[in-house]
């Protein structure tokens, strides 16, 4: 499907850019957010050792020279649960408003499961 390519894509190109959240609210996409997530550990493939390349513990000190090459490990997240995994709820597609906006009384009423 051409929207599934789509949202991949700008995941990918845009992943640090916060565009990821507000597709999945746009689309509605709860399957997205029930998603597991997962990691990536990256370890120079040029005789540079086993610590990972990046971070603080990494090994680039050890070897100052650009790396060529590069391997992936991909790991579960399993250390900080999202509360949505387990309770999402479709009143998280719309914002709530702020009381003292919907007290104003001029025909503005809260988004519904917002009170």
């Amino acid at each position: 499907m051409l929207l599934e390519e789509i949202l991949r894509e700008r995941a990918c190109e845009l992943g640090l850019e916060d565009v990821r959240f507000f597709d999945m609210i746009r689309y509605k996409r709860d399957d997205l957010f029930r998603k597991e997530l997962h990691g990536l550990r990256i370890y120079r493939n040029d005789g540079g050792g086993d610590k990972p390349w990046s971070g603080t513990s990494g090994n680039k000190d050890e070897f100052p020279n650009n790396p060529l090459a590069f391997r992936y490990e991909v790991f579960t997240l399993s250390n900080s649960a999202r509360s949505w995994w387990n309770n999402f709820s479709p009143k998280w597609y719309l914002s709530a408003f702020p009381p003292s906006e919907v007290n104003k009384d001029y025909g503005l009423t809260q988004n519904p499961g917002w009170y």
